[in-house]
């Protein structure tokens, strides 16, 4: 056993810890300290995300915060670029992923296809495929909520109430004699956001959930109702939200997807292969390997969509010759 949970500067494994600050609070910075500490070696240690965002992993001691600016998933891409770029440079034995997002299940693929060892850290909500894709898996307890006149305010505690045993709103007590809406209230930080509810809900079904799907289970906790947002259906909320929610009206009745990791999956898929794709292969490619269609991006055409994007793709050739490739950091 390493010296508090530490390994000591020696011949052990070399260790790349990468965490996703735009969905790990800086409160555990301590506990992934420590379990990745029990990996090896810790040669780097790196946070991404939008530093006016990340609270407190500006002051996490010991870990290098790397700005991704404001851009769509920019954190998510700039991780997964720098990794690719550290499993070239033969300076690393085993990469430590931290984030409870799912669409880190294609870097962890890749980087395990290229011989690396692959620690998943996260908290209990990471979904089974993004812990499947890693070599072991380290589940973080979450951070201790506060509590409110004796009453834990947990999220856990939250997501136990059903429907069912739910009682409306303003009968809402507990033994202390105070209202659960008011120990967990959209100004208690501990609660889910409306928005955070409804991406989670989304995210849950890959495959697509109906809008009244999305309602029932809204209903069901504590997170507000659509007729308290500025949008009042939920045709019109996710339409407001084109960047990360796709409709898709080829089924009956339509079907809810969330796209807004669409950006990083497309670079995951053309970062595996290096020698490019024809733009004729793009669509084929992307459903296949990135579970994206076209209607989950903004643009009209994949030739649009990577033109849109010279910093990050070179389009060379005219036509069906026409090859997209990933540019080198």
């Amino acid at each position: 056993m390493f010296e508090n949970g530490l390994a000591p500067k020696t011949d052990l494994p070399k260790v790349a810890l990468l965490i996703d600050g735009e969905n790990i609070s800086s409160a555990l910075a301590g506990k992934i300290i420590v379990e990745s500490g029990k990996l090896g070696e810790l040669r780097l240690r790196r946070v991404y995300g939008n530093a006016t965002l990340v609270k407190g992993w500006d002051t996490a001691t010991g870990i290098r915060l790397v700005h991704s600016g404001t851009g769509k998933n920019a954190a998510d891409i700039v991780l997964a670029l720098d990794a690719m770029e550290l499993s070239y440079e033969s300076k690393i034995d085993v990469f430590a992923l931290v984030s409870s997002d799912g669409d880190f299940m294609h870097l962890a693929d890749r980087l395990r296809e290229r011989g690396f060892k692959v620690v998943g850290i996260g908290e209990k909500k990471a979904p089974d495929c993004f812990r499947k894709s890693c070599s072991s898996w380290v589940t973080l307890a979450a951070p201790v909520a506060p509590k409110a006149n004796g009453i834990s305010a947990t999220k856990t505690a939250v997501t136990k109430t059903t429907a069912a045993k739910r009682p409306t709103d303003d009968k809402v007590a507990s033994k202390a004699g105070v209202s659960c809406w008011a120990a967990i209230s959209p100004n208690n930080p501990v609660a889910p956001s409306f928005d955070d509810e409804v991406q989670r809900i989304v995210r849950a079904h890959p495959e697509g959930i109906t809008m009244s799907g999305v309602n029932i289970q809204i209903r069901s906790g504590l997170s507000g109702r659509i007729s308290d947002q500025k949008q009042k259906t939920w045709e019109s909320y996710f339409k407001a939200r084109p960047g990360q929610y796709a409709i898709d009206r080829s089924a009956s009745p339509s079907l809810i997807r969330d796209v807004s990791h669409a950006d990083s999956r497309i670079a995951a898929c053309i970062e595996g292969h290096p020698d490019g794709l024809l733009i004729g292969q793009i669509n084929t490619q992307m459903v296949k390997n990135a579970d994206v269609r076209l209607a989950d991006v903004m643009e009209n055409t994949w030739r649009q969509y990577f033109k849109a994007r010279p910093n990050l793709y070179s389009v060379k050739g005219t036509g069906q010759d026409t090859r997209i490739r990933l540019n080198k950091a």
